[in-house]
């Protein structure tokens, strides 16, 4: 199965997230640097990615149906508390989906991403030019790519990935949240 870890509370700022306890102790400062470019590398990929015609989404995605595509905003996007956004990738387990922000991502309180007709996180890009944020309890599918800042909120779930790189990056910030890697 895929690893899955409780992260406790902790700030990491100007570097990757790391689970608290010993191994934090130690970094490997080479390690440190090409994990930083590879984000840098990532973040620069998914914000010029080119795959069709984008479709444009702004505002709440609350209870919408994605396929796969890009989907673009040039403003915040979220989705309510509560609320359900669909990824459904018709069958097709190799399907993408890239949903990008100009400003920031939000999912709110108890908000869900929820991945149907065989798509998977692994195959799922959220971009945003400043910040990203799940709320409390919320769970989040793909990999979160962020310009400025990441923030978990307590109870948050993240089956992906959380890269905070741009040219003004700042802090990820973990609450008491679970994040598990999704299968490739």
């Amino acid at each position: 199965g895929s690893p899955t870890t409780p992260w406790g509370r902790g700030r990491t700022p100007g570097r990757p997230a790391s689970p608290p306890g010993p191994a934090c102790a130690v970094i490997d400062p080479v390690l440190l640097t090409n994990a930083k470019n590879d984000a840098e590398i990532a973040f620069i990929n998914a914000r010029a990615a080119v795959r069709g015609t984008p479709q444009a989404i702004s505002g709440n995605l609350n209870g919408l149906t994605l396929y796969p595509g890009l989907y673009e905003s040039g403003s915040s996007i979220e989705i309510s508390p509560g609320g359900f956004l669909y990824l459904d990738a018709q069958g097709d387990g190799n399907a993408v989906f890239i949903i990008r922000s100009e400003t920031s991502i939000t999912t709110e309180a108890t908000s869900e991403v929820v991945l149907t007709k065989a798509a998977r996180a692994t195959n799922v890009y959220w971009t945003a030019a400043s910040a990203v944020t799940l709320g409390t309890n919320s769970i989040m599918k793909g990999t979160m790519i962020a310009g400025t800042a990441l923030s978990l909120l307590t109870g948050a779930n993240l089956e992906g990935r959380a890269l905070n790189q741009g040219a003004s990056a700042e802090a990820v910030t973990l609450d008491a949240v679970t994040i598990t890697v999704p299968t490739p």
